[in-house]
């Protein structure tokens, strides 16, 4: 589906592109750039449960080794950080 990438009231918003008419400002993904999209965020949070391993494949050699320093590659790892009790409780 395509949509429209659009700042409402502030916030950004991904927007049907049938249900919405353009507007100045307005970032339009066709099918399937939105596609890709969708492949990135289920291989960084496969708690979603969607696999697309051919996808997954391609994306790990088009990216090449993790450069960010100090941080960890995928998203259940952050999950354990983000629900990790404060020190001293």
């Amino acid at each position: 589906m395509a949509i429209r990438l659009r700042f409402v009231g502030g916030k950004l918003l991904a927007l049907c592109a049938a249900r919405t008419q353009p507007e100045p400002g307005d970032h339009f993904l066709d099918d399937g750039e939105h596609y890709a999209l969708s492949q990135k965020f289920w291989r960084d949070y496969p708690q979603v449960g969607i696999v697309d391993v051919e996808a997954f494949v391609a994306i790990e050699a088009a990216e090449g080794p993790d450069w960010s320093e100090g941080t960890e590659k995928k998203g259940d790892d952050m999950k354990d950080k983000n629900e990790a009790e404060p020190e001293g409780t």
